[in-house]
């Protein structure tokens, strides 16, 4: 019995992976000048905040696929959450919509991440999937929104 949820603990990690591979720099730096020209005194610190985020977000989807996977993605939850607060200062009120996503979908993950760690069953695990998927969306909304900024 042990094995299956092995297996499925897996799939779910590599699910992590490929959701947050999503994640990268976008490509695109067409934006909203009027985010631009509205945070222009904020916006080299928006652009590293980003930054450090997305190092973090590649950080989990570097995560070896262990034992101890869950744990190690808990911890760098904690560092997302922080990266995001900083990002919420120095953004002000802009992209606030996007942090609020990225932010909720972040606290989500890491209930389901908790839960999976306590008892990792399918339902747990089929749980953090979904998570996962919100938290990349929100990610990418986020990314977009900031890109013509940067």
């Amino acid at each position: 019995m042990t094995r299956p949820v092995s297996l499925r603990r897996l799939a779910a990690l590599c699910l992590v992976a490929a959701v947050l591979t999503g994640c990268g720099d976008g490509g695109d730096t067409a934006g909203s000048d009027a985010d631009a020209s509205s945070s222009s005194s904020s916006t080299p610190a928006v652009c590293s905040d980003l930054a450090a985020l997305q190092k973090s977000v590649q950080g989990i989807k570097d995560t070896s696929l262990d034992q101890g996977a869950l744990s190690k993605i808990s911890a760098e939850l904690g560092t997302i959450e922080q990266q995001l607060k900083q990002l919420r200062s120095d953004a002000k009120d802009n992209y606030s919509s996007e942090i609020d996503q990225l932010s909720s979908s972040v606290d989500t993950l890491s209930t389901s991440v908790n839960a999976a760690a306590e008892n990792p069953t399918s339902a747990t695990l089929a749980t953090v999937a979904s998570s996962l998927r919100a938290v990349g969306t929100a990610a990418k909304g986020l990314q977009s929104a900031v890109a013509g900024s940067c």
